[in-house]
């Protein structure tokens, strides 16, 4: 997923896309639950819904200035790139910053979704359905060059392999018994002679 050890433009706005996909069928599932907050909460539910509505809040927050900032710079560097593809401009800062405001930064957004999902069955309610999140689109420069050494080296096995069965039958067939009998011979002979002589 990355040229010469950094994760490309292409990349970063993949994981940009997929994470925002997630990111919006959550806050999708969180306003239905707010919507079936009905009831007045005990006050170990109440502590739970103002926790995750204050870590929703604030992971927001942050992760539209995190994603809006990083697409800007991703912008100016292809811009910088000129016709250079997306699949091989570096975004390894851009990155990492997106990565830390979904895993790194508190809250993390994992625990958000976990807390989601334990007061949408508390309630009744279907799980965040996340059905079609989006793959990766861009090439992976590194990963096609692999899979070319790959076919490479697997070209050079099954050459050699071929070439060592050939040796096997031209060493079994009687030409090659007659002059290997004969190497034979003159091999014994020359002992022989050294031998005795």
């Amino acid at each position: 997923m990355t040229i010469l050890g950094n994760h490309t433009v292409g990349e970063t706005r993949d994981f940009i896309r997929a994470a925002e996909y997630r990111i919006n069928k959550n806050v999708q599932q969180w306003q239905r639950i707010k919507s079936f907050r009905l009831r007045p909460p005990t006050a170990a539910e109440f502590t739970d819904q103002e926790q995750t509505d204050r870590e929703m809040e604030a992971f927001l927050k942050n992760w539209t200035s995190v994603r809006d900032r990083e697409t800007l710079l991703m912008t100016a560097s292809m811009i910088a790139a000129g016709l250079a593809p997306t699949s091989v401009v570096p975004a390894e800062s851009s990155f990492k910053a997106v990565t830390g405001a979904l895993q790194v930064r508190e809250p993390h957004f994992k625990e958000i979704e976990q807390h989601i999902d334990a007061e949408a069955a508390r309630l009744g309610l279907t799980p965040t359905d996340l059905k079609g999140i989006p793959s990766q689109n861009t090439a992976d420069v590194d990963f096609a060059a692999l899979r070319k050494l790959d076919a490479a080296i697997k070209e050079g096995e099954d050459a050699a392999k071929k070439a060592n069965e050939a040796v096997g039958k031209a060493a079994k067939s009687n030409v090659g018994l007659m002059v290997g009998g004969a190497i034979v011979l003159v091999l014994g002979g020359g002992v022989l002679a050294k031998v005795y002589l």
